[in-house]
């Protein structure tokens, strides 16, 4: 298992809502394990099974959902 954790930046949230929203709908997709965003920073931690989903699955995910999201920063973690 490759576990890697990407920083995302996210436009367009405007409350706890965006967020709960987020974080839900990344975290049902295959493969992510963790998911956690904070609406002061706009920005969103996702760590995942680089194997089961990539980094742009979950920018893609994020934008499907009517936020602009781009990738920061990327961390791999071999285990």
């Amino acid at each position: 298992m490759s576990e890697s954790t990407i920083q995302v930046s996210i436009e367009g949230m405007t409350c706890s809502s965006c967020v709960y929203k987020i974080e839900c709908e990344v975290g049902d997709l295959e493969g992510v394990s963790d998911a956690k965003v904070d609406l002061n920073e706009k920005k969103g931690n996702f760590t995942f099974d680089s194997g089961r989903v990539g980094s742009q699955d979950i920018v893609n995910k994020i934008n499907s959902l009517g936020f602009k999201a781009n990738l920061v920063n990327r961390f791999n973690i071999f285990y």
